[in-house]
């Protein structure tokens, strides 16, 4: 038996923060609450604006980069 679960952490990114490439064997949703950036999964860029909900699906290489303003966010991230 499985058990899917879902957490939620919040993020307050530093100014031009890069959280490096990353991996998971779950799915990841963020919501942007204030700031912007970027979020790359599978080298593919979206940006990060507030208001913003974004789903990394499970074992999708993904990198998320703070803009100028930092940028934090919630539910769950990495």
């Amino acid at each position: 038996m499985t058990v899917d679960t879902l957490y939620t952490i919040a993020h307050q990114y530093q100014p031009s923060y890069d959280n490096g490439p990353s991996r998971h064997d779950y799915h990841e949703l963020a919501y942007v609450i204030r700031g912007n950036g970027t979020l790359l999964i599978d080298r593919q860029e979206h940006a990060l604006v507030p208001n913003l909900v974004a789903v990394v699906p499970r074992n999708c290489r993904h990198r998320e980069i703070a803009g100028p303003g930092g940028r934090p966010s919630s539910l769950p991230g990495s």
